[in-house]
């Protein structure tokens, strides 16, 4: 290959192309070839940062990169995210559509953040193995799934109904540490973590009628477990030792 004078590439190089799907109304694409901040113009389709009520793909078609949350308060419809999701610290997510974040999620600092997904929204991290210092909290009938989180560690991890509506599906086959986490749980679907054998959370709440099964759990040093309101109940069939923890059971 060479110009119009006759001059050769020094080297050879590869220059890729790719289509954005046609976009909805009310959906931003992220444009940049790269991660970056989420707050820069330039990374974003027309130079438009999403808000509040918008929907989002991030999609860079290439290698694995990060992008940065670095703006407080974000409230969207949709969301998917093929790239790994970096929260900085005191920024929250709130999700009122379907969510799908394809990438690890990680948090810069670990105070104040979260991901709060609405009734009747859905929260998938497909691919996160371990959360550190993001509070998640599912509402109503929101659905949230972690197929391959291992590990959840100092935050808290909440869900709560409205009324008699149904609550969503809660799928989180693997998650087998709670270190330094509050787990609450106070809806009307029932959730197992089968993977759970020693429950190192700082505190564990099943209220409102709800019930949670640790089917494999053998011991619990130091944890707190409160258990409140009529039709709640909190199985632990192969618990053996709660060294140092306190149950608490209040019925009304």
């Amino acid at each position: 290959v060479s110009d119009r004078v006759g001059n050769s590439l020094a080297e050879a190089f590869t220059l890729s192309f790719a289509a954005l799907e046609s976009l909805p109304v009310g959906t931003i694409a992220w444009t940049a070839t790269e991660g970056g901040n989420w707050s820069d113009p330039e990374n974003w389709l027309g130079g438009v940062v999403p808000g509040n009520g918008d929907s989002v793909i991030i999609d860079t078609f290439g290698p694995p990169t990060t992008i940065v949350l670095d703006t407080r308060n974000t409230d969207f419809v949709d969301v998917r995210i093929e790239e790994n999701l970096q929260f900085d610290t005191n920024r929250n997510m709130m999700i009122r559509g379907s969510a799908v974040l394809n990438g690890e999620v990680t948090v810069t600092g670990g105070f104040s953040t979260r991901i709060t997904c609405t009734d009747g929204a859905s929260l998938t991290l497909a691919a996160a193995t371990t959360l550190s210092g993001l509070d998640i909290s599912i509402e109503g009938s929101a659905s949230f799934s972690a197929p391959l989180l291992t590990s959840f560690q100092n935050a808290d991890m909440s869900f709560s109904s409205f009324g008699e509506m149904p609550a969503g599906l809660v799928e989180l086959p693997l998650l087998e540490d709670l270190e330094g986490a509050t787990f609450i749980h106070g809806n009307t679907e029932a959730i197992s973590l089968p993977s759970l054998v020693t429950i190192n959370a700082n505190q564990v709440n099943v209220e409102g009628g709800a019930v949670l099964s640790l089917p494999n759990a053998t011991t619990a040093p130091g944890v707190r477990f409160f258990v409140s309101g009529e039709g709640s109940l909190l199985e632990l069939p192969q618990l053996l030792s709660t060294l140092d923890g306190q149950l608490s059971l209040l019925f009304g």
